[in-house]
């Protein structure tokens, strides 16, 4: 990609970043293919609105948050208002929930990968008899705000009411905010130390491209790295994310911890310049966005009769009568008779933005062959070709066409059966 546009939350001023980031913003603004910006987190999270402190120089540049870490929820609501604008997120909100609990990189970055994670919870989300139960043989306190190395010590089980009530409370001291719950318990398990050192690796990955393989606490330059099969395996289409790693006593490996990388600190001893340097050249080898891609199109019925007493309605509740909208591979089949269902991109009612959503396939009609140079609309087409992950069955996931004769040719075949199929000329005449 030309450009990564990278929002980073405003002291109260407007004028800098917060302090926490401050260095990061100096380092990523050495490089021409970020373009650092100031936003409000506070409003966007809480108010929200989306205000930024400048001007985007390039307005199709994807963007990535690089700042405290967020609540599910809340990087949802800042990726719901980035998306309204028609800018690109890296990563969606299902893949920042999904990059949050460490015992998904199995499902989600490796096919048929066998379980390799240290068992862990959050403390606050279990009760203290729930944690006595899962950590008998004691667990590892790990914060995860915190700079590497982020084990804070062993704890003895089981643990009593007065030490779960007071660690709880801790959770109301996380930087910035209250913005995330960031204790997490984690099975204590007993890890190869040279020199009095664990051997403990962080591996961050941009696009499926390995970004960097560096030492993570503190341990002499002499100790094994990660195997090389294993580094390489967890390469995925995952737009950013982090995979802690940890030796084990009998010199075998487990990964401890999986974060996406907007918000995961540095690996320890990992200057900011070299932070920002490793991810350029992995944002500079990501795929480029298309000049155009062929896609199947359709235009809205104008009229349609609806509901058990066949009233009329003109268009759908989304789009107006014979707008255009660009349709995917994706079919769903159906029991019903309206012909299935089918995911769209189209310009809603009175709006100018572009949404993209399950429609039935007997809403459409005059499904042709066209070129499409809409930015705003490759953007969504082509995410996972530059760096989207599929998780969830929602529209998004939904997969788009190419700019081959391949591509061109199925589309034609797809457009020819759509317009001749039982449910072409159902719509009202």
């Amino acid at each position: 990609m030309d450009t990564l546009t990278v929002l980073f939350p405003a002291d109260e001023a407007g004028a800098a970043p917060i302090a926490e980031f401050a260095d990061d913003f100096k380092a990523a603004d050495l490089f021409p293919v970020f373009e650092p910006l100031l936003f409000d987190l506070n409003r966007a999270i809480n108010g929200c609105e989306l205000v930024l402190y400048g001007t985007r120089r390039d307005q199709h540049a994807p963007m990535m948050y690089r700042g405290p870490r967020l609540q599910a929820e809340q990087y949802r609501k800042l990726y719901q208002l980035v998306e309204g604008r028609h800018w690109r997120m890296v990563s969606d909100h299902y893949a920042y929930k999904f990059n949050h609990y460490h015992w998904n990189a199995p499902y989600g970055h490796v096919v048929n990968e066998p379980y390799l994670a240290i068992t862990e919870t959050t403390i606050g989300g279990a009760s203290q008899y729930a944690i006595n139960r899962k950590f008998p043989e004691g667990f590892a306190l790990k914060d995860l705000d915190a700079q590497s190395p982020r084990f804070l010590g062993r704890v003895s089980t089981p643990i009593d009411g007065q030490w779960y009530r007071d660690i709880v409370a801790q959770r109301g001291h996380v930087r910035f905010g209250e913005y995330a719950a960031n204790l997490i318990a984690q099975e204590w398990v007993n890890l190869k130390r040279y020199a009095g050192a664990t051997n403990e690796w962080r591996m961050r990955y941009f696009d499926g491209q390995v970004v960097d393989v560096l030492p993570n606490s503190g341990q002499p330059e002499s100790c094994p790295r990660p195997p090389e099969e294993m580094i390489a395996k967890y390469r995925s289409s995952s737009a950013y994310f982090t995979l802690d790693i940890v030796e084990l006593e009998d010199g075998s490996w487990l990964y401890s911890g999986l974060e996406d990388g907007q918000v995961c600190p540095k690996a320890l001893h990992q200057s900011y310049e070299d932070y920002w340097r490793s991810l350029a050249q992995a944002v500079e080898g990501a795929p480029h966005l298309p000049e155009w891609v062929w896609c199947l199109t359709a235009n809205v019925v104008d009229e349609h009769e609806v509901g058990d007493d066949k009233h009329v309605e003109r268009g759908t509740k989304q789009f107006r009568p014979g707008a255009k909208v660009y349709v995917a591979h994706e079919w769903h089949c159906t029991t019903k008779d309206n012909g299935g269902t089918v995911v769209v991109i189209g310009k809603p009612r009175n709006q100018w933005r572009l949404i993209q959503m399950y429609m039935l396939r007997n809403r459409l009609t005059n499904f042709r062959l066209k070129k499409v140079y809409d930015r705003r609309a490759l953007e969504m087409m082509t995410r996972f070709d530059r760096g989207g992950l599929a998780i969830g069955n929602s529209p998004s996931t939904s997969r788009w066409w190419g700019n081959t004769d391949e591509d061109k040719e199925a589309i034609l075949e797809a457009a020819d059966y759509y317009n001749h199929d039982d449910w072409a000329h159902r719509q009202r005449l």
